[in-house]
């Protein structure tokens, strides 16, 4: 019986460290690391993207008309991808949300921090972001 339980545990703590590696540039919930573009097909140039890094970080740049890119730190909570921009001078934290679909991140314009009015043209409620490109060994 105690040799069983000693299979058992090491068997779960197998399991347990398995689960715990980010194989793949996968992260929980499996969200590929790497860089997603707003899915357009009629626009040409600079588009709203967001890179998912190691360690829960991301860059954000939400339109060609601002030269701010947002970076912070990152979470997956109910199926949804939420940012938080570290931006140290905001008295107010902004988040950006996401509900994470398959293999596409869906922009949740009424549970995040307002957007600039410019940038409303580029981004929207429902504007799906796609997966483009492994982002882990560029330099």
């Amino acid at each position: 019986m105690k040799k069983l339980f000693i299979g058992m545990f090491y068997m779960f703590m197998i399991c347990g460290l398995c689960a715990c590696t980010n194989n793949n540039n996968q992260c929980n919930e499996d969200i590929k690391l790497g860089k997603y573009i707003i899915q357009k097909t009629d626009e040409i140039g600079i588009m709203p993207n967001l890179v998912l890094l190691y360690d829960n970080r991301f860059t954000f740049y939400y339109s060609v008309l601002s030269s701010y890119i947002s970076s912070g730190s990152y979470q997956i909570k109910d199926s949804k991808l939420i940012l938080v921009d570290d931006a140290e001078n905001d008295k107010v934290t902004t988040t950006y949300v996401f509900k994470i679909e398959g293999k596409k991140l869906i922009f949740k314009q009424n549970q995040s921090t307002a957007l600039p009015n410019f940038a409303s043209n580029e981004m929207y409620d429902g504007a799906v972001f796609v997966y483009v490109e492994d982002v882990s060994n560029k330099k």
